[in-house]
């Protein structure tokens, strides 16, 4: 790979002919049909977000039928130290995280170790269903007995009734008694200081905690909330394998694709390598606002909106070796990894389960997490699924192509194509039909609608690289769920 200074920007690109995560080395855009012209505008596009300072650094890959044939890097990964943004750079993946646990459980179905309509208290001792209660009204205070056990698929689709402290309304009681309690993980990665108890230790004793101290905001099965189901899951995986979540996921997935820098904690001399993640002031998880307060009145409830402004973030005491990632994992937000790592994970789960000839996941296991849920559950589409074709085993899928709007991919995105994203503007998307994979990342938090809509625009740019396939799409479908963070 090169890099040179553009302006007063580092770029990095792997060429053709240079090394790729997977595929043996990069290769024209031409081998895999894709035009020379449509890699040349998503550079741009690239370059474009970050001399505009809505992010510091923008990272993206992009691959079709195993190939990569766009590896590109532009900006910082922590301009104060002159850390330029490349393929090494270690990012904080957050929600990108989920697919990742949720792989592992879909492998854990397919081995027969549990079945979707599981109990999760068969599989989780600290899971016990008489102390599971329901908030009644909204109210955390008033509360009721489940009318159904919580199942492994409440887990894998976000139906569980699970919350978490910050999305979708910071300000709403059961958000208050979750930060209160500290065990909104994804929250307090950072420590929340304003806690009226310590963080969890463990998953066993998060999961202990959640079922002791937070109703669950609706009945199991009504609807789609995301929150802290996948955080559960890794504790279903730690007990079905009888490893630690870390180890799990070594075994399963990082391991056997050789993941060398994904992991919940990052070694000392790894450090030099560990991206700053940057915010706009008055935005981001750690932000707690009523609506209409802040720059932009029409900001939703839990967060408020300011202008572009890139500010850092000292977020690397809870990655460091022996520090509370590594003693509690955040299976739903937790893991720190490479564009050249995630891409390998992507290609596995476009490439059903396979990556370079090597078997990572049953293909079975790989096609299982394709299929559309919430109509079995007979859940209602509302929050972050109301935007999403179809729902997963713990992915966003395409049931139907050439709709606009699509989310993830966009109109040309094929039936089954998966995809997540984190906090931090990281993303992917998996299309087994049309063998393509693209992975983006940068590191800023940010749920303001004064930053583009990247995943959106990146999605339909990808596929227009390919003329054989590129189809701008009918009728509306989730234009809204570009802002999507995770």
């Amino acid at each position: 790979w090169s890099r040179r200074a553009m302006a007063t920007f580092p770029e990095a690109r792997v060429g053709p002919g240079g090394p790729a995560p997977f595929g043996g080395v990069v290769v024209p855009p031409a081998d895999v049909g894709a035009t020379a012209e449509g890699v040349e505008k998503l550079e741009a596009k690239v370059r474009h977000h970050v001399e505009a300072k809505h992010l510091p650094g923008l990272q993206i890959l992009c691959a079709r039928s195993g190939k990569v044939f766009c590896h590109y890097s532009y900006g910082w990964a922590d301009e104060a130290r002159q850390l330029a943004l490349d393929q090494t750079a270690i990012c904080r993946m957050y929600s990108t995280t989920k697919p990742i646990v949720y792989s592992i459980a879909a492998a854990l179905v397919h081995e027969g170790k549990m079945a979707l309509d599981d109990p999760v208290s068969k599989h989780v001792p600290e899971w016990q269903d008489n102390l599971v209660r329901v908030c009644v009204d909204n109210n955390a205070e008033t509360t009721e007995p489940a009318n159904t056990p919580v199942t492994i698929r409440h887990l894998f689709t976000h139906t569980s009734g699970l919350d978490y402290g910050f999305w979708p309304d910071a300000m709403s009681p059961i958000s208050r008694l979750i930060r209160k309690y500290n065990l909104d993980i994804p929250h307090s990665i950072e420590g929340d200081a304003s806690a009226e108890h310590p963080p969890a230790g463990s998953l066993a004793e998060y999961v202990t905690r959640l079922v002791r101290d937070i109703p669950l905001a609706f009945q199991p099965g009504k609807r789609f909330q995301y929150g802290a189901s996948t955080d559960v899951m890794g504790r279903v995986v730690e007990c079905l394998t009888g490893k630690g979540l870390a180890e799990a996921v070594q075994d399963y997935i990082t391991g056997p694709l050789n993941m060398q820098d994904t992991a919940f904690s990052i070694p000392a001399e790894k450090l030099g390598r560990f991206s700053t993640c940057s915010t706009v002031p008055g935005a981001g998880t750690v932000t707690v606002a009523k609506a209409g307060e802040g720059p932009d009145p029409s900001a939703g409830p839990g967060f408020v909106t300011a202008a572009p402004h890139i500010a850092a973030v000292d977020e690397t005491t809870p990655w460091i070796a022996g520090g509370r990632l590594e003693k509690c994992p955040s299976a739903g937000g937790g893991l720190v990894s490479t564009l050249q790592d995630y891409a390998k994970f992507a290609e596995m789960l476009a490439a059903n389960g396979e990556v370079d000839g090597k078997r990572i996941l049953p293909a079975q296991a790989v096609e299982m997490m394709r299929e559309e849920q919430l109509a079995i559950i007979g859940a209602e589409r509302t929050n972050l699924a109301a935007f999403f074709q179809g729902v997963g085993l713990g992915v966003s899928v395409v049931t139907k192509s050439g709709v606009k709007g699509t989310y993830p991919g966009g109109a040309t995105a094929g039936v089954g194509t998966g995809g997540w994203g984190g906090a931090a503007q990281t993303f992917y998307f998996a299309d087994p039909k049309n063998h393509v994979t693209f992975v983006l990342m940068g590191q800023l938090l940010n749920y303001s609608a004064s930053i583009p809509a990247l995943r959106a625009e990146f999605s339909e740019m990808v596929y227009q690289c390919f003329p054989d396939i590129y189809q701008t799409g009918e009728g509306g479908g989730g234009e809204h769920a570009a802002g999507f963070t995770g």
